[in-house]
């Protein structure tokens, strides 16, 4: 009895633990697409071919880390927002910020 318990325990844990991937409604930078897990991620963007620009291309996460393509960011601009936070494009990509 004590074993199944045990063993069911660590089962839950285990599966618990397997995969993180990105947050199902924010959207992300490539290149933070790939910090977050490189093996699973690096074939997705492949396939939507852009993985030789992936930091030019903003990403929606969707159910169970799935992505799709939302827009180019001009000028290679895609801004990491931070943890739980959308990831986005520069509006001011070459430099054009406040003087």
């Amino acid at each position: 009895m004590k074993f199944a318990a045990i063993t069911v325990a660590c089962m839950a844990l285990a599966n618990s633990a397997v995969a993180v991937h990105c947050t199902q409604g924010l959207n992300y930078c490539g290149t933070t697409l790939t910090y977050i897990d490189f093996d699973f991620y690096r074939p997705k963007i492949g396939q939507l071919g852009q993985w030789n620009i992936l930091q030019d291309f903003l990403y929606r996460c969707n159910a169970n880390g799935e992505i799709s393509l939302i827009q180019k960011c001009e000028g290679g601009a895609c801004v990491n927002g931070g943890g739980g936070k959308n990831d986005y494009c520069n509006p001011n990509p070459r430099g054009g910020g406040i003087l």
